[in-house]
């Protein structure tokens, strides 16, 4: 959905109601859905809409995307592109005139009147920009994000990271009775800092993230239903969801050239 509307963003200035509406659908498959609203959860749609790299989940805040992509428009009228349509605008509208100095006239189409108006959230563009570019990068974003990962997993670890999960001393902080807010969770982050240096290395990582969401499960299990796995079930859970995740990223000829990747498939 996310592609579809970003399509037609890069086209048309969409109503307000649709684009929230979009946004909507976008929280309720990340959080679930329920009565018609979003489930609980503790992130903020302004951190989800941060890129991976600066600790956000990369979803687009569908109104300043909406501009952002169509201040693309302004950019090529301003610089003159070499460009059909650019030519086409400069000798019916802009007369040899910059975008800038463009005054609106009451006869034009409804398409150059949505561009011109664009002109002050081209400058929001550059803001929003710039705070990108101020804010800083996270350390474990290549760490979460690895393809060898899961999805599912890297999205449980994500919140964990963060510390967006929800643990009972998170619960606690929005006034939620849960009993003991003590949460047996360490502090590993520093296992997740900077970039990935090999292909062992990601698995390691893979295998961290499968644990977290396994413990994860079975936390909830024990709270909520009063069931527990033994700590045998939840390793052998582990390491059969690894190994299906190895054996359908790496090819037998890919194993066969590794020798430690081919060894540790066979450990598991």
């Amino acid at each position: 959905m996310a592609g579809i509307r970003n399509y037609w963003m890069n086209i048309f200035m969409l109503p307000i109601s649709a684009v929230h509406e979009i946004d909507r659908l976008c929280r309720s498959f990340l959080w679930g859905e329920k009565n018609n609203r979003s489930k609980f959860h503790c992130s903020s749609w302004s951190q989800v809409s941060l890129p991976k790299a600066m600790g956000g989940l990369g979803f687009k805040e569908g109104c300043l995307w909406n501009k952002v992509l169509l201040a693309k428009y302004l950019w090529a009228l301003s610089s003159k592109q070499d460009v059909l349509w650019v030519k086409w605008i400069d000798g019916v509208y802009l007369k040899g005139k910059s975008i800038w100095d463009y005054h609106l006239k009451s006869d034009v189409s409804w398409y150059w009147r949505k561009i011109c108006y664009l002109r002050e959230s081209f400058f929001l563009a550059r803001i929003w920009r710039l705070r990108l570019l101020m804010k800083e990068q996270v350390g474990f974003a290549k760490a979460v994000w690895s393809s060898i990962t899961v999805p599912r997993h890297r999205f449980i670890l994500w919140q964990a990271v963060v510390g967006h999960l929800l643990t009972r001393d998170n619960l606690a902080r929005f006034h939620i009775e849960v009993g003991s807010v003590a949460c047996p969770w360490v502090i590993w982050k520093n296992w997740l800092n900077g970039k990935p240096k090999s292909v062992m290395h990601r698995i390691y990582l893979s295998c961290l993230a499968a644990s977290v969401y396994h413990i994860w499960c079975n936390r909830n299990m024990c709270y909520f239903s009063q069931v527990s796995y033994t700590p045998y079930s939840l390793v052998k859970m582990i390491k059969r969801t690894i190994k299906i995740r190895l054996q359908g990223r790496f090819s037998q000829k890919d194993l066969s050239k590794n020798c430690n990747l081919y060894d540790f498939v066979q450990l598991l």
